[in-house]
């Protein structure tokens, strides 16, 4: 387990070549790739310039995928 208490499918899920990968559910939360939540009042992080994740520092990545999957 990684320091920020990633297990190895998490890191290969959502902390792909070396970005952190945020993925949004069907409320509007944005779920991160290193295990915490965020909420934006208007768009997604990358609407919102965005580019690195203020958690854990990596460059970030929106996934576009069904968040019934996450």
């Amino acid at each position: 387990m990684s320091k920020l208490g990633l297990t190895e499918k998490d890191l290969e899920r959502f902390v792909k070549d070396g970005m952190c990968t945020w993925q949004e559910d069907e409320e509007g939360n944005w779920h991160t790739g290193c295990h915490n939540m965020h909420t934006f009042f208007d768009g997604g992080p990358l609407d919102n310039e965005y580019q690195f994740c203020p958690y854990c520092g990596l460059p970030l990545k929106e996934l576009k995928e069904d968040p019934n999957d996450y």
